[in-house]
């Protein structure tokens, strides 16, 4: 890309890529606030495409993220190469746009060096479009 682009066609590609990480970061905070105020925190990041979301009265978001992709609310996306041992081996895995307002989501145990339960999941917004975002978000009993 700097061969063909450029020093300032890089760093002008590279804002454009900041201020819409910015906007999506911005539309994906409101919707968590409109939907899941009191049911999760959040940390909102200062840089990436990702949230942390803790959801208040859960241990381990394993069986958490599981329900959500059997009811077609999410769908998990590993970092490269990683199969936890804990998630059911049944599962499908996936990287693809979701088209269908379901949130890209992994429990926060698969961060864990030791593999500990944890009351975080990680989730993105770097593929979604705007109404993904907002229909992800969305709190629907089970």
């Amino acid at each position: 890309m700097l061969e063909s682009w450029g020093l300032q066609g890089l760093h002008r590609h590279l804002q454009l890529v900041q201020a819409e990480y910015h906007r999506r970061r911005a539309l994906s905070l409101a919707a968590m606030e409109q939907h899941l105020a009191g049911l999760i925190t959040w940390i909102v990041p200062d840089a990436g495409m990702f949230y942390w979301l803790n959801i208040l009265d859960e241990h381990d978001t394993t069986e958490l993220v599981a329900d959500l992709m059997d009811h077609k609310r999410c769908v998990l996306i590993p970092p490269s190469g990683l199969k936890p041992a804990r998630l059911n081996p049944g599962l499908a895995w996936g990287f693809a746009r979701t088209g269908d307002g379901r949130v890209m989501m992994m429990p926060g145990a698969v961060f864990s060096v030791t593999n500990s339960p944890s009351s975080f999941i990680r989730t993105s917004f770097a593929y979604a479009t705007d109404d993904e975002i907002v229909e992800g978000f969305r709190y629907e009993k089970l």
